[in-house]
């Protein structure tokens, strides 16, 4: 079970980290 959870955790923290990214070069490509 906690195997399963740590799985769900990571891409959980991967959909966040892509999330930032995007949200990060959406702001960045406004300044230019």
């Amino acid at each position: 079970m906690q195997k399963m959870e740590l799985e769900v955790a990571r891409k959980d923290i991967l959909t966040v980290l892509k999330a930032i990214i995007l949200v990060d070069e959406a702001i960045g490509s406004k300044e230019i």
